[in-house]
């Protein structure tokens, strides 16, 4: 069964919302819609001011979730 998106942006399922459950998450997806849906791990690391390498292991919990 495939999920769609809420067209409103509301996250409303459980695995979801504990994937955004940390700050950086919550920052990462917050960029990346504010950079046009897409960006590069350096791209994100330079508008957070964070290094780049710190950023893998949360984009890969996103990808997941």
């Amino acid at each position: 069964m495939t999920h769609k998106p809420s067209a409103s942006g509301i996250v409303d399922e459980a695995k979801k919302i504990a994937v955004l459950a940390t700050p950086i998450r919550t920052e990462l997806v917050t960029t990346i819609q504010a950079l046009g849906g897409a960006a590069t791990v350096v791209e994100l690391a330079e508008q957070l001011g964070r290094p780049a390498d710190g950023l893998y292991y949360h984009l890969r919990a996103l990808v997941r979730g």
